[in-house]
């Protein structure tokens, strides 16, 4: 449990990073009021594509589950990548999402 914890807030510190570094501030990810669809399409398709990325990491990790050392790459590999995909949904509100989650996670457990 202490390692899912490690991991949320790695996560969380990773993704208020990327959130606001000049690539996603600049292009206001998925925002809904932009005017340009051509621009919207291309926010999806970067969402869908670090999303398909994030699929294919997890995939990884869950294939090298028992052997400690190439899970630990793998793991951490996920972890900027889904830290990415948060980043690139959530923009800079990606500390009260997060938040609320470890928050979640904690009072659960």
């Amino acid at each position: 449990f202490g390692l899912l914890i490690m991991q949320i807030t790695v996560i969380w510190g990773l993704a208020a990073g990327i959130a606001r570094t000049p690539f996603v501030l600049g292009r206001n990810m998925l925002d809904h009021s932009k005017e340009d669809k051509d621009e919207l399409f291309n926010d999806y398709l970067i969402t869908f594509g670090v999303f398909i990325l994030c699929i294919i990491s997890l995939a990884v990790v869950s294939y090298f589950r028992y052997r400690w050392s190439p899970c630990l790459i793998a793991l951490s590999i996920f972890t900027v990548i889904i830290s990415t995909f948060l980043a690139i949904v959530c923009g800079p509100n990606v500390l009260l999402g997060m938040g609320l989650a470890l928050g979640a996670t904690v009072l659960v457990a």
